[in-house]
């Protein structure tokens, strides 16, 4: 079955909930189908040595869903891992995640990997043939790790997830100190000073 999701306005927050997180949790996703191909087992495992209290989505479904879920299990990341299935369009996931992760052994064209550029997403790709290209092309957002060398990813993860959480907390400094109604206020009171010397 495929989950076709809308994004909207309040998406980020509305996704977050659905998974028990809050605004500050950093949110990594991974998009793919669930084969040995696309390393999401290596993903996983990468997050289970992390130093982060980030949470995973993969979007996605295939062959790999049992043994990805039993690794899941065994490593203790019920809680923190979430397999959402297969997903259209899945970008819709990423837009809610302040990073993706594409842990892929060989790769053709990484086509996720130029919808997170588009979307302004941080990306951790291990470094399968296109990916160098991508951020050559691309804005330098891209942190590339080996191929399937977990503690390269781990720390990956460890450090964009850093990244995540200081983007939050500047979010929130700046949603408090540049919001609308002060940029009103401010504007309002300029004019006033203008029009009424």
């Amino acid at each position: 079955m495929v989950k076709f999701i809308r994004a909207k306005p309040d998406f980020k927050r509305d996704f977050r909930a659905t998974l028990g997180l809050d605004d500050a949790t950093p949110l990594l996703c991974a998009v793919g189908t669930l084969t040995e191909n696309k390393g999401h087992l290596n993903l996983v495992k990468a997050l289970a040595v992390s130093n982060t209290a980030a949470h995973l989505v993969i979007a996605g479904d295939g062959p790999m869903r049992a043994t990805i879920e039993a690794a899941i299990d065994e490593l203790g990341l019920k809680s923190r891992v979430h397999l959402m299935g297969r997903v259209s369009p899945g970008w819709t996931v990423m837009t809610a995640s302040d990073a993706l992760c594409h842990a892929s052994l060989r790769e053709g064209l990484p086509v996720v990997l130029m919808e997170a550029q588009a979307l302004g997403l941080p990306i951790i790709a291990t470094a399968f043939a296109g990916a160098a290209e991508a951020r050559d092309v691309g804005d330098g957002r891209i942190e590339i790790v080996p191929v399937g060398d977990t503690d390269a990813l781990a720390d990956a993860i460890s450090r964009v997830s850093r990244l995540g959480e200081a983007n939050h907390a500047l979010l929130q400094l700046s949603t408090t100190y540049w919001s609308v109604s002060r940029y009103a206020a401010e504007f309002a009171s300029a004019v006033t000073a203008l029009t009424h010397p």
